[in-house]
């Protein structure tokens, strides 16, 4: 079977499922450059905090230090993930270069997407580490934290900014499903 001119197709075949995403390959860029910025810096805090001889932050309180420490690790972990989705998407050239005014559009809200979302892994490492305090306050009779708390929140700060965007899809399922319950309830 001879190929004609005709079977050949003149564009890329894309992911259908990936068609939404239009980047320019500066803009791409310009998102892996900022998340390796935070990823480069949150890694040097959270191994400073890490280093007792280094750790520039000794006179703090145990809380303290757990905040910062769950800040610093959430940011590396969500800075990490959100790196390699880029990175993946850009090998396996699953986006698609803005072509009109609508897919310009698109491209901010997936600019502001990557670039917001190691903001919202810090605040929900805040929570995180108020989760943690409580159960803390739970636990002890009087309150105290043990000196390997920071630690703990240190480790699980960083799953909450590496799995962000999974806690943000359940956190908006089952707030809704809260809300509602006090709306039915308030109503009765």
């Amino acid at each position: 079977m001879e190929i004609s001119q005709s079977n050949l197709i003149s564009e890329p075949v894309t992911n259908k499922k990936h068609e939404w995403f239009r980047l320019t390959k500066q803009r791409a860029g310009f998102i892996l450059l900022f998340l390796f910025f935070v990823m480069i810096m949150s890694a040097g805090l959270t191994a400073s905090l890490l280093i007792t001889e280094i750790n520039p932050f000794k006179g703090l309180s145990l809380i303290s230090l757990s905040v910062i420490g769950g800040l610093a690790a959430s940011l590396l972990g969500s800075s990490i993930y959100y790196s390699r989705k880029l990175y993946k998407a850009c090998i396996n050239q699953d986006m698609l270069i803005p072509q009109n005014d609508n897919d310009s559009i698109r491209q901010l809200g997936i600019t502001y997407y990557y670039l917001l979302r190691p903001l919202y892994s810090a605040c929900l490492s805040l929570i995180a580490t108020i989760a943690l305090r409580s159960g803390a306050e739970f636990i002890t009779s009087n309150g105290s934290i043990n000196e390997k708390f920071p630690y703990l929140t240190m480790l699980i700060c960083f799953f909450v900014g590496y799995s962000s965007s999974d806690l943000i899809d359940d956190l908006e399922v089952r707030g809704k499903r809260v809300v509602t319950g006090i709306i039915k309830t308030e109503s009765k």
